[in-house]
């Protein structure tokens, strides 16, 4: 009976320790934060998965990146959705930067996550990428609120 429960505590304290492991890889990866517009709240980060240093990746590794836009104004019994001008940027190492621009409406209180992943593969340019979100309300275009997060490939 003690050997079971030793084992036990040995799969316990291992799926904790990576559990701990992942998470602390994953707060050290590259996030920006933007509420120049308190209206709106932009986040981005980017970060590979599962090694030591999540703001360098090598060909192979998989990359997370999530883009978030929150809207902060407060919810009211006279329903308005917001729109709102999205902008994503994409500095390479190389050559001018890649855009898409897109508008989105939302609801107060209302947050869009964007999650996705790619690997990296061997045919992408070392060095250092960037990836600015921008989120502007189009009837109230000023402030911009925007967040960059940055990552390198070797």
């Amino acid at each position: 009976m003690r050997k079971f429960i030793d084992s036990r505590l040995v799969v316990i304290l291992a799926a904790a320790t990576i559990l701990m492991l992942g998470a602390a890889s994953a707060a050290l990866a590259t996030t920006g934060t933007g509420g120049q517009d308190r209206d709106f709240a932009v986040s981005v980060a980017a970060g590979a998965v599962g090694i030591p240093d999540p703001d360098v990746a090598t060909v192979g590794d998989t990359v997370r990146v999530v883009l978030s836009v929150k809207d902060n104004k407060a919810w009211s019994f006279e329903f308005k959705h917001d729109d709102v001008q999205l902008r994503v940027t994409l500095q390479t190492p190389i050559g001018e930067p890649y855009e898409v621009s897109f508008q989105i409406a939302m609801g107060p209180g209302q947050t869009l996550r964007l999650p996705f992943e790619f690997t990296v593969h061997n045919s992408y340019p070392k060095g250092t990428y960037a990836l600015t979100l921008d989120a502007i309300e189009v009837k109230h275009p000023v402030p911009m609120s925007t967040a960059t997060a940055t990552l390198t490939i070797m």
